[in-house]
């Protein structure tokens, strides 16, 4: 490069020597850095406006010389970094030089070309469907566009033999490693994300996550193995199949690792039902189950946090870490999570399980040591050599989906009893004691939340029908079934105006009614045998479904859930989906039948309840002014009571 260029280079780069990166000299051999001392020497002259003759008496460095070692200063290193003095140690190697120097010059002269060259190589304007330019087609479009701006044959870089071929490369590696994010794009999503994840200067610098319940991880992951269950068909004979695979959801807390609640889910997908049964289990305070395989039990200290510790019961977490699934995401959920719990939700970026890491990490240790041991199991791949028939062994050993339900209890009972690293050989229970009893401050959710239906509930306004003119007593219509009681069936005036709902989404037999000031209206109860049988709004969305398909039918006189659990299992013999359907109706059930058993036979608790008689009075003073129609005080508030199960 001659004095002229190097000086035209400058004019169009701010270059300061005083910018450049140091070199160390003491680390140099004697030899090299006498050599280096007297490159450095040279240069600093030379930018003091030494004469050539001044420079070449005091470092013996002659013209040529000089320049070579000014353009080997001036070129970048992969960092996109000027090589500075570091270009000067004896023996360096700089790669990207040679021409470099000049195609620099080129592009600073002719920026709409650089502008062209880098949206080719980061794709800032790539299209969908537009694949990402190769190497060999970014110079061919480099090579159409200098001739398109009008670039003679005897000019750089045409009248170069390859046409700047390897200073075009060069330029795009530096712009490669100074543009990271970007240009990982260039080898696939995967690893785009995984530099989106890596940790930076920003996020490095975060506080540590120290006090329990300041922030969960919550996610699904699909269980590696298979399960069977057993149903009667329509004609009375037992069968036995086996599920699709399913999904066990989890909440971690963050600063020690503790399981705080699970649940699985029997449908291909998890829904937000799923995850707000998760949230439920993980805030509700634990308590033992009991095993119906032989042998089983919980080891000493097994457990979970707001069943062993006092200071864990109630408590709630102040941020949600999820992933952008479409349940996580669901209205209802994040209005459980911010109204009811009180904490923040934070979704995180896209596509990042990193952001969730310890939460991936317990589902892999579940994994390794619980159902990746199991005869049954489809191992973490097709090709994993743990699979061996899983179908077949969950039919040989009869490994249902209740077997699952009680190991899963167990193992994660167990990990949460289990010395961790991170906690420096703490258990999580143990590293969870003893910082709420230190009086770290932890929040509690709110006394008016404390029931079993906190977090299965949902609240609508629907609109009062009726008409005398046709007949038709008042009541409002939900997800396909009509809703009164005796008082609603007599407030004609009420037609037309709206009603707040708040709806059971685990049984809709019955929803809870309010004004449009919000003063309690009531129970309305399903019509027809809707009101009957248990069911839960997953299971009406289903079966009105299946009704508006013209595949189930049923009049005012059927029981719409019998008839769709007798579909189920005549769909189950050969369909996997509807054994998962029909498995999660049989559990909902369960479930039902079993806390009906348990508000039955326990004692009344001696919170006192507020009395509804008087709201109840007022009611029925207004309807008889209204109707004109006596009622009886002493049967109607009884009745009402029966039917509340809020």
């Amino acid at each position: 490069m001659s004095r002229r260029k190097i000086e035209e280079f400058s004019n169009t780069h701010e270059i300061n020597p005083k910018n450049w990166a140091s070199v160390l000299e003491d680390a140099l051999t004697p030899d090299k850095k006498e050599l280096f001392i007297k490159r450095k020497r040279a240069i600093d002259l030379y930018f003091a406006e030494e004469s050539l003759d001044v420079i070449n008496s005091e470092t013996g460095i002659v013209r040529s010389e000089l320049y070579r070692f000014l353009e080997r200063c001036f070129t970048l290193d992969p960092n996109g970094q000027e090589w500075g003095y570091r270009a000067l140690i004896p023996r360096k190697r700089v790669e990207e030089e040679g021409e470099l120097g000049l195609f620099q010059l080129f592009l600073a002269k002719n920026p709409s070309i650089k502008e062209h060259i880098d949206e080719w190589f980061l794709n800032r304007k790539r299209k969908n469907l537009q694949p990402i330019k190769g190497l060999k087609e970014i110079h061919a479009d480099f090579v159409r566009i200098c001739r398109e701006s009008n670039i003679s044959n005897s000019e750089y870089p045409m009248n170069t033999k390859t046409v700047a071929r390897q200073s075009l490369y060069r330029y795009l590696k530096s712009l490669e490693v100074k543009n990271f994010y970007q240009s990982s794009k260039r080898y696939g999503d995967e690893g785009a994300r995984k530099i989106k994840s890596a940790p930076s200067k920003r996020n490095t610098a975060m506080p540590q996550i120290y006090r329990p319940y300041q922030r969960v991880q919550f996610d699904g992951h699909r269980i590696d193995a298979m399960f069977t269950i057993h149903f009667t068909t329509p004609i009375g004979d037992q069968i036995t199949e086996v599920l699709d695979r399913l999904w066990l959801l989890a909440i971690i807390d963050e600063p020690t690792r503790a399981i705080l609640g699970y649940h699985i889910s029997y449908g291909a997908e998890y829904s937000s039902y799923d995850v707000l049964k998760c949230i439920e289990n993980a805030i509700i305070p634990w308590k033992p189950i009991q095993f119906s395989i032989p042998a089983i039990s919980y080891p000493k200290g097994a457990g979970f946090p707001s069943g062993l510790i006092e200071q864990a019961k109630w408590a709630v977490w102040d941020e949600f870490l999820v992933d952008n699934g479409q349940a996580n995401l669901a209205t209802i959920v994040k209005k459980t999570i911010t109204e009811k719990v009180g904490a923040h939700m934070n979704p995180g970026p896209v596509e990042m399980p990193e952001r969730r890491g310890i939460i991936e990490r317990f589902f892999r240790k579940l994994e390794e040591n619980g159902y990746h041991r199991f005869p049954n199991t489809t191992g973490s791949n097709p090709d994993d050599p743990r699979r061996q028939e899983p179908e077949k062994n969950a039919r040989r050993f009869d490994i249902t989906v209740k077997d699952l339900e009680e190991i899963t209890e167990v193992i994660i009972a167990d990990y949460n009893n289990t010395p961790h690293q991170s906690l420096y050989g703490l258990t999580p229970l143990e590293a969870m004691r003893q910082r709420m009893e230190k009086g770290v401050p932890v929040r509690y959710l709110k006394e008016e939340f404390r029931d079993v239906y906190t977090f299965v509930s949902l609240k609508i306004t629907r609109k009062v029908n009726g008409s005398i003119k046709h007949g038709r007593r008042p009541y409002i219509n939900y997800e396909g079934a009509e809703y009164t009681n005796e008082i609603l069936a007599r407030m004609f005036d009420l037609t037309g105006e709206q009603l707040h709902l708040v709806v059971n989404i685990n049984d809709l037999r019955y929803v809870k009614a309010f004004f449009e000031d919000g003063s309690e209206f009531g129970i309305l109860t399903a019509s027809g045998k809707w009101g009957l049988t248990p069911h839960t709004l997953q299971m009406r969305k289903q079966i009105n479904k299946l009704k508006n398909d013209r595949i189930l039918e049923f009049g005012y006189n059927d029981d719409p859930v019998q008839i769709y659990l007798n579909y189920l299992s005549e769909k189950a013999t050969t369909n996997k989906k509807d054994r998962n359907k029909l498995a999660a109706a049989q559990k909902h059930q369960k479930d039902f039948e079993e806390k009906l058993q348990q508000n039955t036979s326990e004692p009344e608790s001696p919170t006192p309840k507020p009395d509804h008689n008087s709201v109840k009075a007022q009611q029925i003073g207004k309807i008889e002014k209204r109707s004109g129609e006596p009622i009886d005080r002493k049967e109607t508030p009884s009745k009402l009571r029966k039917t509340i199960i809020y």
